[in-house]
């Protein structure tokens, strides 16, 4: 849906699922770590474990006893677990409207199948203040979000590689102030240039889209 279902035809939709997207990935990394790193034995993993492997096996797993069981004892058990049901969270636009500042634009910046996709939506600005005299209106007025999405093609193994550097260098940097004052010229210079190039390669292409969009 994030990538091949809505596009610029409806941006609205195509940025709600975009960061659904990225949150899916994320909670996909994190149960991965857990998994890793938990005993095998561990509550928690065993009965997560029972749930994916129900999953695999059955079209509509929620309908099965055991997956109701499983899932309705994880959701008072697991800290983690519950954090995973994305679908319990109130929409995208609510959110945005309730806990970012009016007049902010989000973004997501997302490499898939050798493209970069772009989703952006700035909140509305704030209400103006109501006229002396002026009734207050019978109902809210609905939030007025502006929407871009848009991709541009990359590679996506020059992409990785160059994350890869930026963090190699970053972590040579904080070993090297453990034990000096400041940061290494060599050091500073090389994570300089990684940024100028991961800028110019991914950022600027995109920058006309969203000045032009937006301002």
């Amino acid at each position: 849906l994030a990538l091949e279902a809505y596009g610029l035809r409806c941006p609205e939709a195509a940025f709600e699922f975009l960061v659904w997207l990225q949150s899916v990935a994320v909670c996909a990394q994190a149960e991965e770590a857990f998994m890793e790193l938990m005993p095998e034995d561990h509550s928690e993993r065993v009965q997560m474990s029972i749930l994916r492997d129900i999953e695999e096996r059955w079209p509509q797993p929620e309908r099965l006893p055991a997956y109701q069981a499983t899932k309705k004892r994880l959701l008072l058990e697991s800290p983690l677990f519950q954090r995973f049901q994305l679908g319990d969270l109130p929409p995208i636009s609510d959110l945005l409207s309730t806990t970012v500042p009016p007049g902010t634009l989000v973004m997501t910046l997302q490499v898939h199948q050798n493209w970069l996709y772009l989703g952006a939506a700035c909140t509305p600005p704030p209400p103006e203040p109501p006229q002396k005299g002026t009734p207050p209106p019978a109902e809210p007025a609905t939030p007025n979000f502006r929407h871009l999405v848009t991709r541009i093609p990359v590679r996506e193994a020059e992409v990785h590689a160059c994350i890869q550097k930026l963090n190699e260098v970053n972590l040579a940097i904080e070993k090297d102030l453990i034990n000096a004052a400041g940061i290494d010229d060599g050091l500073g210079k090389r994570f300089e240039q990684l940024l100028e190039q991961a800028d110019r390669y991914l950022l600027k292409p995109l920058l006309a889209d969203i000045t032009g969009h937006f301002w």
